[in-house]
């Protein structure tokens, strides 16, 4: 028997709700819960906000994986320029070109990390973090 305070249709919709998390997006609120007067507008706004929050934990993903694979791929470029001068006796002027191309490389990670510390400030003061990661991201990884 539902409580006066609480009814059915309210508690049905709060027990889905519950259920959603980082994983498991799914929503569907009852009939009811669109139908009641009162339901509605609170079922309109869970759901909106969802689709919100699941945007932006999607959007969120994609960044870290993306930033990830942009700076995995500078350091192994540094390692292997570093284990390349190791191989075998080289010139000085190999040693210094290497050691060159080492710190073009160095300053280049050093770019994408400024570039993610800065979306990451933006981010966390602005609402318009998709924006940002689509400017700053593919900038960093066109570099040379």
């Amino acid at each position: 028997m539902a409580s006066p305070s609480r009814p059915a249709p309210l508690r049905q919709l709060a027990a889905l709700a519950a259920q959603v998390s980082v994983d498991a997006w799914q929503f569907s609120p009852p009939a009811s819960a669109h139908t009641t007067p009162e339901l509605a507008p609170l079922t309109d706004a869970i759901e909106s906000v969802l689709q919100r929050l699941e945007r932006s934990f999607l959007q969120q993903r994609a960044f870290v994986s993306d930033a990830a694979h942009e700076l995995k791929t500078a350091v192994a470029v540094i390692k292997s320029s570093l284990q390349l001068l190791t191989m075998k006796r080289r010139s000085p002027q190999e040693y210094q070109a290497g050691l060159e191309r080492c710190l073009a490389d160095s300053l280049r990670l050093e770019s994408i990390v400024a570039d993610m510390l800065t979306l990451a400030r933006a981010e966390s003061a602005s609402p318009a973090s998709a924006l940002n990661q689509q400017l700053i991201l593919p900038r960093a990884s066109t570099r040379p």
